[in-house]
């Protein structure tokens, strides 16, 4: 069984293996920062995203049981 990720540690993984990626198809490290205005949006972005989908998340097994009762009474 998998352990469960929090969203920071979720975005640092996906982070470590996009970086692994580019550095087996580069060969070396390219070490460059973003523009710090440009950080702080994807950031706001990705938390924007990570809230939806919890959100999301949430509604959609609300309404798991709920549908499968209707289904059962109604059929």
């Amino acid at each position: 069984m998998e352990p469960v990720l929090r969203s920071g540690d979720r975005r640092m993984n996906l982070h470590s293996k996009f970086q692994q990626n580019e550095n087996d198809e580069n060969g070396q490290a390219e070490n460059f920062s973003m523009d710090p205005q440009l950080e702080r949006q994807v950031e706001t972005i990705r938390n924007l995203v990570d809230s939806y989908m919890s959100i999301i998340n949430k509604c959609i097994r609300d309404l798991i049981p709920k549908t499968i009762m209707h289904l059962m009474i109604n059929n």
